[in-house]
Parts: structure tokens; sequence; C-alpha cells
């Protein structure tokens, strides 16, 4: 339960650094902001991923009892 619970809150907190690391990149050019939107999107699917994982933890942690 507070694995799922950690990662729930690791969930958002994986796209703030990301964030940052786009705006730097998307002041540099067309296909630098190219790229800073592919990784702005995969860091999105990346923290859906581990959300929905920690919800998994979660729902299995409670099944078990």
């Amino acid at each position: 339960m507070k694995r799922g619970l950690g990662l729930l809150v690791a969930a958002p907190l994986l796209l703030v650094p990301m964030g940052l690391l786009v705006a730097l990149v998307n002041s540099a050019g067309n296909d630098a902001a190219t790229i800073a939107n592919l990784i702005w999107l995969l860091a999105i699917v990346g923290a859906i991923c581990v959300f929905l994982w920690g919800l998994t933890l979660i729902a299995w942690s409670l099944l078990k009892e």
C-alpha cells in the first residue's frame, strides 16, 4: 500500500524536470522544439503509467486483505 501511494506521489513529480528540460530546449529552434515535444509526450505517458501502476498496487494490496 505504501509503495502504491509513493508511486501516486511520484507520477506528477516526474513531469517537473521534464517540463523544465522542454522549456530550455524549446528556445533552441524548430528541430529542437520537435524533439522537446516528443520528450514531453513521453514524460506524460510515463507519468500516466507510473500513476496507473500505483493504483494497481493499491488495489492489489486491498484485495489481498
